[in-house]
């Protein structure tokens, strides 16, 4: 079985991920003992997908914010061109997949005036999932739902909500789980930084993790 991530989002101009697990098959050697398992970037060379990308059609503006100053605020929006079809004018999703260490300075973008996106990792097979990073090279968005599949997408449960106002956006009160056991949080929501904003998910649970899937 194969293992999918989708990020729904609300209001998104462009978007890294990075992605770190705990592989399976480590717990007997863990048993009764302190135990630091091997981790890696589970994004790293595989399939990203979304909805959009910039310049798909043909060459267009995008507009994204530099670092914040020193004031805490963002300063004008600069703008450049992008087209899907010209290596050095690209923004593909599969940069978000690629070393960060090698090329530290790809990312997606979504197409120009999108209201809403989805980004989707395919995983694979089975993994002990415990953190996801996520690197905005915009504000970050509004609203964000993290879900997972492990029927090959044909169902999604949520693991978290993200909202500058949740109950505006979902209906739920900040800090409690709805009926589906994810809650909302509010702290990574804010338009500020404008750049490399990083919502953080941590799902290591305090006992012995179930796999997060069959393979």
């Amino acid at each position: 079985m194969m293992i999918l991530f989708a990020i729904s989002l609300a209001v998104l101009s462009n978007a890294g991920v990075s992605v770190e697990v705990l592989r399976a098959g480590v717990a007997p050697r863990c048993e009764s003992r302190a135990c630091n398992p091997r981790m890696g970037n589970l994004a790293l060379g595989r399939r990203v997908l979304t909805q959009t990308v910039c310049g798909n059609n043909g060459t267009e503006l995008y507009c994204s914010y530099a670092d914040p100053n020193a004031n805490r605020a963002c300063d004008a929006a600069a703008c450049a061109k992008c087209n899907a079809g010209l290596p050095l004018l690209s923004h593909l999703a599969g940069a978000m997949s690629d070393s960060s260490f090698r090329h530290p300075n790809t990312w997606w973008q979504s197409a120009e005036g999108a209201e809403s996106e989805t980004v989707q990792l395919d995983l694979e097979a089975e993994f002990f999932f415990t953190h996801l990073i996520v690197v905005f090279r915009s504000p970050r968005p509004a609203a964000m739902t993290l879900e997972r599949s492990q029927d090959f997408g044909r169902s999604w449960k949520t693991l978290q909500y993200y909202a500058g106002n949740c109950s505006a956006a979902f209906g739920m009160e900040e800090g409690k789980a709805g009926r589906d056991g994810a809650a909302c949080t509010d702290k990574y929501s804010g338009a500020y930084p404008c750049d490399r904003g990083e919502p953080d998910v941590d799902t290591w649970p305090a006992v012995t993790p179930e796999p997060q899937g069959d393979v």
